[in-house]
């Protein structure tokens, strides 16, 4: 590591932490991160030529895997015409048309840089259609880090307890609920219904680790913000196109007023949307009076990478069905893993994605858990809860420094997995059966 600590340590002189995101100091997880050189397919390459076989696949954002070569020969013929113009390209109609048609009762999109311009634009739109103030959030839900929505984030959030900065004003506007419990939503519904712009979620939430709905619950929120005449804003940064050619929202029958995404649609470029009913997004300026602009908004190199992912996953029905049936056997192998460790671990995984959560050696904090517990949904809108993991409260239980020990041994091991406990791992189109063979019998082997 003589080299990654050398980069790392110069990094330190120049950069906050040594770092452009929180989590990526390994603080959680001790030692020091690898710097990346380069990245192909399903691994990544550090400075020292060090091969991981990487399981974060840039958040999700690479589901075809790193370097796919149709979108990086996209993304070079964009910029031989230039990086940025400030303003507008044809690419943009066309990104936007594709993202739309995912969708169902989305007419219109707005592209911002990321994910978190996304999810800011969307509490201002649902504030300036409503004329109300109140935003409802859950506990652990990560949404970028604009103030309204960091109170009780998950993610990096989670880690770190970052919360000064945030005006009071703004933290009493922010109502946080508990994910899974529906009679806590409906209590606080009783009493600021009229006073509720929006309520935002990840349908599944990602930033606390992979947490399933409870059976009935998504659709509950949604029919209060209905009766109430609140907002639904679904925070599919994650999850859109993560499934299928579509937002989960399919999957469980939910039909949001906005949705947000990122990541993914820009094919690993920075990028991020919203989407919606005309008469809502149509609020939004030049048509509306909510305020909302982007210099790097729509710019040509991010739609042109963006264009090109999305094409193929709607064009190619091979990418899904090799994705889904490759995360059937990894989840498989996870289970068994799971069930024959001597640890207290607890696996939630929805298809190509998983967390595997480690509680006490005695596994006391969990009410309804033995020496394991296994929650697997596969692409069905039935839901299946973890009775040991289904909330905020839940994961906080988790031991951090169980996972650390067990992340620790799996990079030495050569892999690269998320450097929190409050993370999601990824399967990538580009992960092969051999991957997840050598994967398992690493999980196998730390898990006993």
């Amino acid at each position: 590591m003589k080299k990654n600590h050398e980069y790392f340590e110069r990094a330190k002189r120049f950069l906050v932490g040594g770092v452009n995101s929180p989590v990526r100091a390994f603080r959680s997880v001790g030692g020091e991160p690898p710097i990346i050189s380069h990245a192909k397919g399903a691994r990544l390459y550090d400075v020292e030529g060090t091969e991981y076989i990487d399981f974060v696949s840039s958040w999700g954002a690479a589901i075809l895997g790193h370097a796919r070569e149709e979108i990086v020969d996209s993304v070079a013929r964009a910029a031989r015409d230039g990086l940025s113009f400030g303003a507008s390209c044809d690419a943009e109609a066309t990104l936007a048309e594709l993202v739309l048609s995912a969708f169902r009762g989305a007419d219109k999109a707005r592209f911002t840089s990321s994910g978190t311009e996304a999810v800011m634009t969307a509490v201002r739109l649902t504030r300036g259609v409503t004329g109300r103030e109140k935003l409802v959030k859950f506990s652990g839900c990560y949404h970028g880090h604009s103030d309204a929505v960091l109170l009780k984030g998950g993610s990096g959030a989670a880690q770190f307890s970052a919360y000064d900065g945030i005006p009071t004003g703004v933290a009493r506007d922010t109502l946080v609920a508990e994910f899974n419990d529906t009679q806590g939503i409906e209590r606080l519904f009783e009493t600021h219904g009229h006073e509720i712009a929006a309520v935002i979620l990840e349908l599944v939430p990602c930033n606390m680790g992979v947490v399933l709905p409870d059976a009935g619950f998504l659709k509950e929120v949604e029919r209060l913000c209905k009766k109430s005449g609140a907002l639904l804003i679904a925070d599919e940064v994650i999850t859109g196109f993560r499934f299928g050619f579509f937002g989960v929202q399919k999957l469980y029958g939910i039909t949001p007023d906005i949705t947000t995404l990122g990541k993914i649609i820009g094919g690993g470029m920075p990028v991020g949307a919203l989407v919606g009913r005309s008469e809502i997004m149509n609020c939004l300026a030049p048509e509306g009076r909510v305020y909302q602009a982007g210099t790097l908004s729509g710019n040509p190199l991010a739609m042109c990478a963006g264009i090109a992912q999305l094409s193929i996953l709607k064009n190619d029905p091979s990418v899904y069905k090799t994705l889904s049936a490759l995360s059937a056997y990894l989840n498989d192998g996870l289970k068994q893993a799971v069930k024959t460790s001597n640890k207290s671990v607890f696996l939630n995984a929805k298809e190509s994605l998983h967390t595997l959560f480690f509680g006490a050696s005695d596994a006391s904090d969990f009410s309804s858990a033995s020496k394991c517990s296994v929650a697997v949904e596969n692409l069905s809108p039935e839901s299946a809860c973890s009775d040991v993991v289904k909330d905020f409260s839940s994961a906080s239980k988790c031991s951090a420094s169980a996972y650390a020990e067990y992340f620790g041994k799996m990079f030495g091991a050569g892999f690269y997995l998320p450097p929190s406990q409050f993370e999601a791992c990824f399967l990538s189109a580009a992960h092969t059966k051999e991957d997840v063979n050598i994967y398992l019998q690493a999980v196998k082997r730390n898990l006993s």
